[in-house]
């Protein structure tokens, strides 16, 4: 029997054959293209417990056990138990995202659903394969207090800030999302006023992006037109330097009803509303991994991009470094050194300073000192001291 090496080389990551693995389990659609990929990545030693694992950390249990069906090979007993799991799960968060859209709507609340239950549909023609953990919600920065209260009101409490409601307004102005979980089934639901950290993203969507609906069983759900979401997804996964392989997984399935020049003109559809070099960061990950379809010239000009093909390299190593279920995709070091890469990520010093800006000020500092206008520039200077005691008052409650 033919052996293969215990790792192939993404650049200059080395990726162990159960990731290699993992990877061929996430192509899109069911095709002996597929099975082909996934049996030959079979080949030789797997180490069963490492790849539940990895496909645990890369949150794609559904789609590793449904790859290893459809090529014949029996999904360990413990992953294919967790699939049905993760499928069930992915169903009540549809649910959830239906009855919040209905919610949100009779109390006259402007609500979009970003990615879950709607991606879900878009990407894959069902539900059952994309791994759902949460429900993202976006309403206008103005609606934020009022869906926030509509969110105690169906018995969510907020654990990401945990914030007082006299600064809910303060900060609305300093941040993108805060995280809710209900108190009795622990569902969790993110209310989202902007997609990006940072405003120099995305700009082109302006305040009301373009919609579509999307039926979900007995009900549909507002979600972004295809054109911004595939925007917006290219942009979410290149900030996170794309380390689980469900966003990357996701986006190509999304594609995968696509051909090359549909893919092509979508790419610069996004780069126009201001995605910068996320789209093509995004679809040379999709080719490479996927063997996503390209014309020739896109894939020659986003490949003699260097900046690219720096952010290429960055999401190939950050998606390498995933092992644990659990943790934070990317923290620590490789932490910083993903942030130093967004610098490349749209060019011009304007998305430099203000990616500079969002990195060096601190979120709590500016909730707990609301310096008077003019006096902004005191947070870059008491950034250093405040951690330290932020730091040092984690360190007395013996890290809890």
């Amino acid at each position: 029997m033919e052996t293969r090496p215990a790792a192939r080389t993404k650049g200059q990551t080395q990726w162990p054959r159960e990731l290699d693995l993992l990877v061929a389990c996430c192509r899109w659609p069911p095709s002996p293209a597929r099975e082909a990929a996934v049996s030959a990545a079979h080949l030789g030693a797997i180490d069963w417990e490492r790849f539940e694992r990895l496909a645990r950390a890369h949150r794609v249990v559904p789609l590793a056990a449904d790859g290893l069906k459809s090529a014949g090979i029996d999904p360990p007993e413990t992953l294919a138990k967790l699939a049905a799991r993760h499928s069930r799960r992915e169903i009540a968060m549809a649910r959830l995202s239906l009855y919040l859209q209905q919610t949100f709507d009779r109390l006259g609340i402007d609500a979009i659903l970003v990615k879950g239950a709607a991606l879900a549909q878009l990407a894959y023609g069902r539900l059952g394969i994309k791994y759902s953990n949460d429900v993202d919600l976006l309403v206008a920065p103005a609606d934020v207090p009022a869906a926030w209260s509509a969110l105690e009101d169906l018995g969510y409490h907020v654990i990401a800030p945990r914030i007082s409601h006299d600064k809910v307004a303060r900060f609305v102005t300093l941040a993108k999302e805060a995280v809710f979980v209900h108190s009795n089934d622990k569902h969790i639901v993110e209310l989202h006023w902007a997609l990006t950290d940072n405003n120099q993203l995305l700009g082109g969507l302006g305040g009301a992006p373009e919609l579509q609906t999307v039926a979900i069983g007995p009900g549909a759900i507002r979600t972004l037109a295809d054109v911004p979401l595939f925007a917006y997804l290219c942009v979410h996964g290149t900030w996170h330097g794309w380390a689980r392989l469900k966003w990357i997984a996701d986006l190509a399935a999304f594609l995968s009803h696509r051909d090359g020049a549909a893919i092509a003109a979508l790419h610069d559809q996004a780069v126009r509303l201001g995605a910068g070099r996320a789209p093509g960061v995004a679809l040379l990950l999709c080719r490479q991994l996927f063997d996503t379809p390209l014309p020739d010239s896109l894939t020659a000009r986003l490949a003699a991009d260097r900046h690219i093909a720096a952010l290429v390299a960055t999401a190939q190593r950050c998606i390498a470094r995933v092992q644990v279920p659990g943790a934070e995709a990317v923290s620590g070091l490789d932490q910083v050194r993903l942030n130093l890469a967004m610098f490349r990520l749209v060019p011009g010093f304007g998305f430099a300073i203000s990616h500079l800006r969002h990195n060096w000020t601190s979120e709590a500092d500016r909730l707990d000192f609301d310096l008077p206008r003019g006096l902004g520039f005191l947070y870059h200077i008491m950034r250093l001291p405040l951690f330290a005691v932020r730091r040092a008052k984690y360190a007395l409650r013996g890290g809890s």
